[in-house]
């Protein structure tokens, strides 16, 4: 398997950027209703797009992820 190039890096940087910025605002706003299509409007995805690419920076689902934080806060 060929090393990723420095533009797939970049981009896997700044996505993984971007899904811990979602995190934090998570973590903000938890006291709210929150839907997955606020959080995915907020990060600039489709609903879809941003279950896709969660999944493989933090290797759970959003769902699995959202879920224990609901429990937890």
């Amino acid at each position: 398997m060929s090393q990723p190039s420095y533009s797939e890096r970049r981009l896997m940087f700044r996505t993984e950027n971007i899904i811990d910025e979602i995190i934090q605002w998570i973590d903000s706003n938890l006291h709210k209703p929150l839907k997955i299509e606020d959080v995915a409007a907020r990060a600039g995805y489709s609903k879809w797009h941003l279950q896709r690419i969660f999944v493989q920076i933090k290797e759970v689902s959003f769902e699995k992820f959202f879920k224990d934080k609901k429990l937890d806060g």
